[in-house]
Formats: structure tokens, C-alpha cells, sequence
């Protein structure tokens, strides 16, 4: 039995660390995608008062001091967005191009039992925590100018403690780094658009633009968890804000010729380019009740700080009117609300069933919304349930499926149109359906045996 749970674990070890984590916003709002594993997914993220499992080094590591010896977690989550499109101006519909999108995780725990007076843990997680990726037509009214090919690939690397100050509380603290590997769009260049003042009325086919960059950025995290009663537990999590430096290039092909004395080459230009990416802060507060060890439910209340993702500006090494004006992205997003229930029931030795439901607020303001991040408010449900492989529960498989619900949202977004020429008016409507498994294993600590040996020949000495 052994050998085959080894044999799953190193598998799903190497798919994790070799698949393209790419990631879209399911978490709350804005970019934010909240994928932390398929148990917390399967119980709607309802767990910061909870932090039973390896992936609290994300959202709890005061918990760690209670996971016992060496636990490894990992998995695979794929997620199908799609987002539809009425115009308000010509009444057109339109719709992204449907694809999967795969989002690894991965989790390692420690617990040194005596040696840490069994009041530490640690543990560290890779998990893609923001992104976003989506496809449109090359030539779809709201993507044409915008994006129609999106990309903010990215992974967080989270080192993570925490330590039992007394029996009825914990605290816990760690730093991330975040790396985006990829912060890429392509969208056309609107040659049109931009002589419509020198050439009224021209049909110019459009040029081509590509952005690719990529960069880092470090943030941290803090935790506590209360045990005030026996079936009661609190949890509180903060995640600072963070901003995520990029750098690259951009490369413009298909420039028309009578822009020559705003671009130094022509049909092709290329330059160097810069910008940040703003991570919100997060504040998330939780409770459970716990009656026994068959059940559990959670009510969680978060609020994050989009505030600080003001804009997403390009700086360029080689810059002219044009590209300023085309490089500055205002967002001005909102502060955001998110509200979590969740929870589980032991069906019997094997089978354990989870479920939940979720809330957020949306973080996008209407007149700086655009179908790269189609944002609303959002409503979702989720289910899932966990198989336990073995008698002693050591190895663990989670199933859970996310079906999350953008509302309809009505968008007038006049920046688009003054930069382009088109217009990106209308209502926008998103639906996501997200499948995620998760392998757990719990592996005692190979010296805790030792220990044990060695306390044995003490006293068999002893007592010769």
C-alpha cells in the first residue's frame, strides 16, 4: 500500500512542478484567484478558523504547530472561463475563446514534535495566488484594442511558521515572493484611429502590438488562531500588499508609414518598457463550530484593499506621444467585501463531503472596466469530498468542483473609445467552472522512532 501512495505522491509532485501554472481571478475580485487546494476550494475557502491541512501556510500558518510530523500536499486545478459580450452600440454579440486553464499547488509541513517542545511548525507552499489568461477574436469589438490575448502568469513561493503560545492560542507569520514569469498581452495597434485627424475617414488596416514582460516582488503574511472553547475556534489572516516590478519589451509591427515622424523605424518598432503590478492587502476573519469530529462549519469575513491598484502605466525607454498615451491603463479599483460559508460531514471512514457558497464584491469601476479582467460582483457554490486511502488517514485524495456566477454588468468605459476610436459600451456577463483534486500525505518524522528506540534501551538498561 505504501509503495502505491509513494508511487502517486512522487507523480503528482512532477506534474505540479513541471505544468504552466495560469491562473484567473476566482478569489476576491479583481485578479486575486484563490485556488489554494481542493479541500479549502470544496468547503468555499471557508477555512482560516480551520487550518487542518498543509496549504494553511497560505491562509493560516498559526496552524501549522498542529499538523503532526511531515506533511506533503499537491494538485491540480483546471478552470474553463467564459465571458459574453452585447453591444450597446451595433447590438453584436460576442464571446472569449474557451480554453483550460491549469493551476498547480504545492505544499510541504513540518512539525519537529519534541525537539520544537511540540509548539512549532513550518512549512512552505507554491501556489499561483493572482493571475488572469483569456482569448478573444483577433478582431472582437471589446478585445480588438484592449487585449485580445491576456496573460499574467505568476507563482508565489511562501515560507511560512507558526508556534502554540499556550494551548488555546497560536500565532503564525511567513514572507512570499511573488514571480511573474509572464505579464504578456497582444492587441492590435489602431493605425486607423490615429490619423482619423490627418486622414478623416481612412480604413488603415491595423498594425500589431505585443507586450512581454516579466519581474518579482515580495510581500508577507500574519496569522493567529483562538481556541476559546472546545467546539469553538477563531482565526484572523492578514496578507500584506506587495508590488510586483516588471520589465521587457514591446514590439509594434505594422506601423503605418505615415506615422514615420512619431516612430523612428517603421513598419517595426521595438523598445524597452517597464511597469508595476499592485497587490491588495487582505484581512480575513473567520469562526467555526465544531460539535465533533463529524462535522464542521465556518462563516469567514475578508476585506481587501484594491485601492491600491490605481493603474497598470507603462514607462518606456523610447517613448513618444503615442505610446504614453496608449501605455496608461487607469483602474481605480475598489476596496472589496467577501463573505465565505463553508464546511464538512464525515459520512463514514472513507468518505468525507464538503460544500459551500461564497459572495464578493466587485473591485473594477464601470468606466475603467474592459474585458481583460471582465470584473463583477460574484456568486458561487462549491462541493467536493475526500477519500481517506488508508485506516490511520495518512493518505488522503480531495475532489471539488467551483461553479461561479459574474453578475450581468453594464460597462460605459468612454477612455477606450478617445484612445481608439471603438467603443467597448455594453453588458458583460462571466461564468467559471473549476474541478480541482488534491494529494495528501503524512509522513511521521523518521527520528521520532529513533527516539523512541533509544528511550527503550535506556530503560531496558536500566532495569538489567
Amino acid at each position: 500500500m505504501f509503495s502505491r501512495i509513494s508511487t502517486i505522491s512522487i507523480a503528482l509532485f512532477l506534474v505540479i512542478f513541471t505544468a504552466i501554472p495560469k491562473a484567473w481571478a476566482l478569489g476576491s475580485s479583481g485578479i486575486e484567484n484563490a485556488s489554494y487546494s481542493a479541500a479549502s476550494l470544496a468547503q468555499a475557502n471557508a477555512v482560516v478558523a480551520r487550518p487542518n491541512d498543509p496549504d494553511s501556510v497560505v491562509y493560516n500558518a498559526a496552524g501549522l504547530p498542529d499538523l503532526e510530523g511531515i506533511q506533503y500536499s499537491g494538485g491540480l486545478a483546471g478552470i474553463d472561463m467564459h465571458t459574453f459580450f452585447h453591444s450597446k452600440v451595433t447590438g453584436d454579440e460576442e464571446k472569449s475563446t474557451g480554453q483550460l486553464l491549469l493551476i498547480p499547488n504545492s505544499y510541504l509541513t513540518m512539525n519537529p514534535g519534541k525537539f520544537g517542545a511540540d509548539r512549532l511548525g513550518f512549512g512552505v507552499g507554491l501556489t499561483s495566488p493572482f493571475g488572469l489568461q483569456n482569448r478573444y477574436h483577433s478582431m472582437s469589438r471589446m478585445a480588438r484594442y484592449t487585449g485580445h490575448h491576456n496573460y499574467l502568469n505568476m507563482v508565489a513561493v511562501t515560507i511560512a511558521g507558526g508556534l502554540k503560545v499556550c494551548d488555546k492560542f497560536s500565532v503564525g507569520g511567513g514572507a512570499v515572493d511573488y514571480i511573474a514569469y509572464r505579464y504578456d498581452q497582444v492587441f492590435n495597434f489602431p493605425n486607423s484611429a490615429l490619423l482619423q485627424t490627418a486622414v478623416p475617414g481612412n480604413t488603415f488596416p491595423d498594425g500589431l502590438a505585443r507586450v512581454e514582460t516579466n519581474g518579482s516582488g515580495w510581500g508577507w503574511l500574519a496569522s493567529a488562531l483562538l481556541k476559546p472553547a472546545k467546539h469553538h475556534q477563531l482565526g484572523v489572516f492578514y496578507r500584506s500588499r506587495a508590488t510586483v516590478n516588471t520589465n521587457g519589451e514591446v514590439k509594434i509591427e505594422n506601423i503605418n508609414p505615415l506615422l514615420g515622424a512619431t516612430f523612428p523605424t517603421i513598419p517595426n518598432f521595438v523598445t524597452g518598457t517597464q511597469t508595476e503590478v499592485p497587490l491588495p492587502f487582505n484581512i480575513t476573519v473567520g469562526y467555526a463550530y465544531m460539535p465533533s469530529d463529524k462535522w464542521a462549519v465556518e462563516f469567514d469575513w475578508a476585506y481587501t484593499g484594491w485601492h491600491t491598484f490605481k493603474d497598470t502605466d507603462f514607462a518606456f525607454d523610447r517613448p513618444n506621444n503615442i505610446l504614453v498615451a496608449l501605455g496608461t491603463n487607469p483602474k481605480d479599483f475598489n476596496d472589496t467585501w467577501s463573505f465565505n460559508l463553508g464546511g464538512h460531514y464525515l459520512l463514514n471512514r472513507h468518505v468525507d463531503l464538503m460544500g459551500g457558497a461564497f459572495f464578493y464584491t466587485a473591485a473594477s469601476p464601470k468606466d475603467h472596466f474592459t474585458n481583460v479582467i471582465p470584473d463583477s460582483d460574484r456568486l458561487g457554490g462549491t462541493f467536493g469530498f475526500r477519500l481517506n486511502l488508508d485506516k490511520k488517514k495518512k493518505a488522503t485524495l480531495d475532489f471539488a468542483y467551483l461553479a461561479l456566477l459574474y453578475t450581468r454588468r453594464s460597462i460605459s468605459n468612454p477612455g477606450v473609445f478617445n484612445k481608439t476610436g471603438v467603443s467597448v459600451d455594453g453588458r458583460y456577463l462571466t461564468f467559471t467552472e473549476e474541478f480541482m483534486v488534491n494529494f495528501t500525505y503524512r509522513f511521521d518524522l523518521p527520528f521520532t522512532k529513533s527516539e523512541k528506540n533509544s528511550l527503550n534501551v535506556i530503560k531496558a538498561v536500566q532495569q538489567s
